[in-house]
């Protein structure tokens, strides 16, 4: 700001390193979420039910639509006959909060992952297993009702991720 005063007719640019702009960036504020997962006996996903509450911080910075990815993007790569999606971002006494890093995706998908892998457990399978019988194949659709838009590659993913090394000797 300062160089730009003092020289107004010149181009300034402002060069972060990779943890300057961590710094200096605005940051999501922690959310809270609650998950429930159902499950038959032949391991197909019968219903999910999410709550999602993100804090926006003191000032509305894209909390509304932060919000919204994160519904979106509750149910996975995964197909639900069922759902229940409810998600809220509202204002607190926060410092601003920016739309830095997953936009909502990693809120919410980081809370069903986990709870995919508890019940594999539960149920004695393998994890990626029950995400395979699971995923969306092609132009699935979301729990919102909203059809993919290009076809979804999970299931070759996982496959991929069944096959390697790492996985194999875990």
């Amino acid at each position: 700001a300062i160089a730009a005063l003092s020289e107004p007719d010149v181009s300034h640019r402002i060069v972060y390193t990779r943890p300057q702009q961590f710094q200096a960036g605005l940051k999501r504020h922690a959310s809270e979420s609650a998950v429930e997962l159902t499950v038959d006996q032949q391991h197909q996903f019968q219903s999910l039910n999410t709550r999602i509450n993100l804090d926006g911080g003191g000032q509305n910075n894209y909390g509304f639509a932060i919000q919204s990815v994160g519904a979106r993007n509750a149910g996975g790569v995964y197909h639900f006959p069922r759902a229940h999606i409810h998600a809220v971002a509202l204002a607190s006494t926060a410092i601003p909060a920016g739309s830095m890093r997953g936009f909502g995706s990693f809120q919410t998908s980081f809370a069903l992952e986990c709870l995919i892998d508890q019940a594999a457990s539960a149920l004695k399978t393998d994890p990626i297993d029950l995400r395979m019988q699971n995923c969306l194949i092609g132009k699935g659709y979301l729990p919102t009702g909203v059809q993919l838009a290009i076809p979804a590659h999970a299931h070759q993913v996982l496959h991929a991720a069944k096959h390697s090394r790492l996985w194999k000797k875990r």
